[in-house]
């Protein structure tokens, strides 16, 4: 399970939390030889507290390091971590597009079957005229019926 401090954030978010500018981190990502490091992925690099935490006790001299350290992480009481937020969020959003898919597909049976009975119902009178049509040539060609 991911902790609080291992929540990949982007530059910025990690900038507002740890409460130094973006620019100061930018900075930090280009220093020799032991640059900030994060995790690339795609086109976007993301950075945990863990990863800001280990560069600052390399560096404690940077002006802004120790402030770091002291930073704390710590969620809102009652608060859900960032990871199980977005699965929440996620979730509900799931099961508000299934219910949607759910109606629809029930539409479409509902639909489906009155159509069905709707067939039913012309073939059934379609049936019932060509058996009328049948009696009538019957009736017609019956021998007593035959012109003489």
């Amino acid at each position: 399970m991911v902790s609080g401090n291992d929540v990949p954030l982007s530059l910025r978010e990690l900038a507002q939390e740890a409460r130094v500018s973006e620019t100061t981190l930018r900075n930090w990502t280009k220093l020799s030889p032991r640059p900030l490091t994060g995790t690339r992925t795609g086109r976007t690099t993301l950075y945990t507290w863990t990863q800001l935490r280990a560069f600052c006790a390399d560096h404690e001299d940077l002006p802004k390091s120790r402030s770091v350290q002291k930073t704390s992480r710590q969620p809102p009481p009652g608060a859900l971590p960032a990871d199980l937020a977005h699965v929440s969020a996620a979730l509900h959003n799931l099961r508000a597009a299934a219910g949607s898919t759910l109606d629809a597909a029930l539409s479409s049976v509902r639909l489906a079957e009155a159509t069905a009975a709707s067939h039913r119902e012309q073939v059934e009178a379609l049936q019932a005229t060509i058996s009328a049509y049948d009696d009538l040539i019957t009736q017609l060609t019956a021998p007593a019926n035959a012109p003489r």
